[in-house]
């Protein structure tokens, strides 16, 4: 018994001595990790993660909104610069146009393209103001069709299509006098506007955007002015039967006038009987550009119809702006 009770004793005090024995309570079950000391530092753990997260996206939204904040800013003041651009624009040819009506209208010569050029300072920019005789245009409404084909050649379009176009153009013109009863226009009056020309067969955008500055419905003349029609035109004579050299002769002597100031008696066109015409200096068309230092910029244009009277001097036909015509 004695050598018994003496082990059993020995082994009480070796396990008393042993505390890290007890599961879960003993610092052996903590440095496993299933202690109660790890829980905290797995939840510090998570928190910094967290906040980080928040700090991040807050970060993000902040400069999400400076951004946006920005780019309001830039389009405020692009909206200003171009309401600056179109208000000078409007300005200048208001002043254009009291200008010619003080001096009775404009000078008899006009630059080698056909078309005066006049500069205007206003608000501390200068603007260029350009005049163009609708005399020098071909009338819609009026003009012979090899006048209508030559438009059509000037502004690009090749013989076959020229032909089929210039058929649509008469088509559509068609008489005044079929008018009702009622007054109502029909179908094919004529053109009020050369917008129109966007209802044809074929009329893309861009062949009315290079056929805009040769046509008008405001002359009512069945021929050009030789002295007023852009040069381009005048060549496309050429196509219609007139003669080329005599064509290349006139716009020299054109040039010429334009640089001394003088009038010169332009010679005729042989081949060219039936599409030219003298002006009668009545209908302009008066367009002002205002570019702003940003870069905006506006385009104005005004057809006016000059009536000599001091009350009111000229008629307003239209008033354009940019964009003007293209098909919706």
């Amino acid at each position: 018994m004695a050598p018994a009770r003496a082990a059993a004793d020995a082994g009480a005090l070796a396990f008393r001595g042993r505390p890290d024995r007890l599961a879960g309570t003993g610092a052996g079950a903590q440095a496993q990790g299933g202690g109660p000391m790890s829980v905290p530092k797995r939840q510090a753990g998570a928190a910094v993660l967290l906040v980080f997260w928040a700090l991040l996206l807050a970060a993000g939204l902040i400069a999400a909104l400076a951004l946006t904040a920005r780019s309001e800013l830039a389009a405020s003041a692009g909206a200003l610069d171009l309401a600056r651009a179109r208000h000078l624009a409007d300005g200048a040819v208001h002043l254009a146009l009291r200008r010619f009506a003080k001096d009775a209208g404009l000078p008899s010569w006009q630059d080698g393209d056909g078309t005066q050029h006049l500069e205007i300072a206003l608000g501390g920019v200068t603007l260029a103001v350009t005049l163009v005789d609708e005399a020098g245009k071909v009338d819609l409404n009026a003009a012979p069709r090899p006048l209508i084909e030559a438009a059509l050649r000037a502004a690009g379009v090749a013989a076959r299509p020229a032909e089929r176009l210039a058929t649509a153009v008469l088509g559509r013109r068609g008489s005044t006098a079929e008018q009702s009863l009622g007054g109502a226009r029909p179908e094919d009056a004529g053109f009020l506007d050369i917008a129109e020309l966007l209802l044809l067969p074929d009329m893309t955008d861009d062949l009315f955007r290079r056929l805009a500055p040769l046509v008008t419905v405001h002359s009512g003349l069945n021929g050009i002015d030789a002295g007023a029609a852009p040069a381009g035109l005048l060549r496309a004579l050429a196509w219609v039967g007139a003669d080329g050299e005599a064509i290349e002769r006139l716009l020299e002597l054109r040039r010429q006038a334009a640089r001394t100031q003088q009038v010169l008696p332009l010679p005729p066109i042989p081949g060219a009987a039936g599409l030219l015409t003298q002006s009668h200096r009545l209908a302009f068309t008066v367009a002002a550009e205002a570019p702003l230092p940003s870069g905006a910029n506006w385009r104005r244009e005004a057809v006016v119809w000059l009536r000599g009277d001091a009350p009111a001097p000229f008629a307003l036909l239209a008033w354009r702006e940019p964009g003007y015509g293209r098909a919706q």
